[in-house]
């Protein structure tokens, strides 16, 4: 008497057991292209001097460069750029006049006493910036390479080749074959999608631990943790979208409130992009009218080019640019232990700095941007409800924008005790402008389209 046989595998392991054995060739074809536009994009940063005088023994190589400017972009898939300096020689600090003992740290006439750290001249800092322009050319990259593995994909079915099975994931042989299902399913999809996110995340780890230089005494680190995790959430989502939409058509057609979020996430993503790249140009066209590009101007320093620090949060400036347009202003917070400060600009603000025209013309951007929602959303959904979700789902995502877009920088350690800056759209006043705003861009955007649809022909 034979055994009874063994028991299947449970639907996640037997996913895993696909999607493991599956074609990785495939997937890394696809995989290369992000990781290729984020090293070709720090070479093409670190290859400028910025000024250095060659000759010098302090002047940076172009190998540390690299490394500074891979750190740099890989903020743009979740990194964290951070700087920590230990130094327990303070002779530099001693001023003109000043002996050893009346220049050691401490109680000042603040009454601040510093920490040890601090007397040992350990300090930190670190930069919170998402350049949304890296993050916009890796994941077009990403989904170029995903469309690629798409298309053969659809060729490999429509010649026949894949009713071949893939190694390891045939029949058991013997007296139980065929008493488990061992068919493939339709989540071919998702299981080359978890290939994809796997390798593009590997590669990223590689990189970031590649961008972790030391110059000067300064240990720069790139936030590993934060670039993976980034990079394995943003891969894995979109390679799902690109590779399991065919096999999943049917499946939404069956459940119409989630294929309603889903064509409303679309709408919704599509307005976005449109608003965003509105903003992005018409700030680059004022950029180009400035005195300071004429002249070769820099935003740092005549070393620094400050074209390349606009182009590279040009989307960035386009999405304070859509708040401001709504009439959030942007708001800069420094603050230490000696003098907080705010200061915020905004419509008032702006029609001081330069005048009423550019007051109108940031409104007519705004209404611009939420008009073509509404349309957008009056001709693909018919349905007033589905019209809201679009429209709540494109402020969701602004909101989110603006909230991890902003420029934020914090320094601890030093003499003064620490300080921190942040500089970026006022979010309250985002969403109460925005929800007007939107309301109103999807009322207009319906009336429009009835005013201008063509009247029903008579029977």
């Amino acid at each position: 008497m034979l055994p009874p046989p063994p028991p299947p595998p449970s639907n996640g392991a037997a996913f895993l057991r696909r999607a493991l054995s599956g074609d990785w060739s495939g997937a890394l074809r696809a995989a290369v292209w992000p990781l290729v536009f984020l090293t070709a994009l720090a070479f093409a940063l670190a290859v400028p001097g910025y000024g250095q005088d060659m000759s010098d023994d302090d002047a940076v190589g172009f190998g540390d460069r690299f490394q500074i400017t891979l750190a740099l972009v890989l903020q743009g898939v979740g990194g964290e750029l951070e700087a920590e300096t230990s130094r327990t020689d303070r002779s530099d600090d001693i001023g003109p006049g000043e002996d050893w003992d009346s220049a050691q740290p401490g109680e000042d006439s603040y009454g601040y006493e510093p920490t040890l750290s601090e007397q040992l001249g350990v300090a930190t800092s670190s930069i919170e910036l998402i350049p949304f322009t890296v993050t916009a050319g890796w994941l077009l990259t990403l989904y170029a390479g995903l469309r690629l593995l798409r298309n053969r994909h659809r060729r490999r079915l429509a010649a026949g080749a894949t009713g071949a099975a893939a190694p390891g994931t045939g029949p058991p042989a013997g007296p139980w074959a065929g008493a488990a299902p061992w068919t493939k399913g339709a989540t071919s999809g998702l299981e080359a999608a978890l290939r994809v996110g796997l390798l593009v995340t590997a590669g990223v780890l590689v990189l970031a631990l590649f961008a972790q230089p030391t110059i000067q005494g300064v240990e720069l680190s790139s936030g590993v943790p934060f670039a993976v995790l980034g990079a394995l959430l943003m891969s894995v989502v979109l390679s799902a979208v690109v590779l399991a939409r065919d096999e999943h058509t049917g499946w939404l057609a069956a459940r119409p409130g989630l294929q309603a979020l889903t064509r409303a996430c679309g709408t919704a993503l599509r307005a976005m992009t449109f608003a965003l790249a509105l903003c992005s140009v018409v700030l680059l066209i004022v950029y180009t009218q400035l005195d300071e590009f004429d002249e070769g101007g820099s935003l740092y320093g005549e070393d620094f080019p400050a074209t390349l620090t606009v182009l590279l949060l040009l989307l960035n400036l386009g999405v304070a640019g859509l708040g401001l347009s709504w009439g959030a202003p942007v708001e800069a917070e420094f603050s230490s232990r000696l003098r907080p400060e705010e200061e915020a600009l905004g419509l008032s603000e702006l029609g001081d700095l330069v005048g009423s025209w550019a007051v109108a013309g940031t409104l007519a951007v705004g209404a611009v941007s939420v008009l073509f929602l509404g349309v957008l959303a009056a001709r693909r959904h018919e349905r007033r409800a589905e019209q809201l979700l679009a429209g709540g789902l494109f402020l969701g995502l602004f909101l989110l924008l603006a909230g991890i877009g902003g420029y934020g920088m914090t320094q601890g350690g030093s003499y003064r005790g620490g300080e921190t800056m942040h500089v970026g759209t006022a979010i309250p006043d985002a969403l109460l402008f925005g929800t007007v705003w939107v309301a109103g861009g999807l009322l207009a955007g319906a009336l429009l389209v009835t005013l201008l649809r063509p009247p029903t022909a008579p029977r």
